[in-house]
């Protein structure tokens, strides 16, 4: 019954957003060769949710800190830790071949799985709110930070390798 008015109560887009990730996730678990823009989807989708959310709740400057200090720290922590040894130029200029690997598919799976359940969970007032908003916050700060670190790393990879190897 409850699971029944979960999905009741689940926007239109919620779904479309789930099935994007789970296409582009298997896709990832192969090796391919790709333009770098398709590189960019998934970042873009998160950066842009985490975004909202902190903008939604713009009233509450403590959650507007929490977000930016969850983005900073999760930037940075992305950044030194992010492999992209496994990224080359692709063939063409604008595309890069990729190894396949199961991370984006978990990482996009435990991210989308986490702000939804917040959601679900803020919205069925089965907590204390306040400290859900907090947490959803944060992890909408994490989330968005990851790939602006992964995209500055992708950017001085890309660019680096791609420089190097076309001059």
């Amino acid at each position: 019954m409850v699971f029944a008015s979960m999905i009741q109560n689940t926007p239109m887009w919620v779904f479309v957003l789930f099935a994007l990730l789970l296409v582009l996730g298997f896709q990832s678990l192969k090796p391919r060769t790709l333009p770098l823009w398709r590189l960019l989807i998934v970042p873009v989708v998160f950066i842009g949710w985490g975004s909202y959310g902190a903008a939604i709740r713009s009233g509450d400057p403590e959650l507007v800190v929490f977000w930016f200090a969850a983005l900073a720290l999760s930037a940075v922590v992305s950044w030194w830790l992010t492999p992209m040894d496994d990224l080359q130029p692709g063939p063409t200029i604008g595309s890069v071949r990729v190894a396949g690997s199961l991370v984006p598919l978990t990482r996009n799976m435990a991210i989308f799985w986490t702000k939804y359940l917040l959601a679900v969970a803020i919205a069925a007032h089965a907590f204390d709110q306040s400290s859900l908003y907090e947490i959803d916050v944060v992890i909408s700060g994490l989330s968005a930070g990851y790939f602006v670190g992964w995209g500055g790393r992708l950017a001085l990879r890309y660019y680096g390798v791609a420089q190097d190897e076309r001059i």
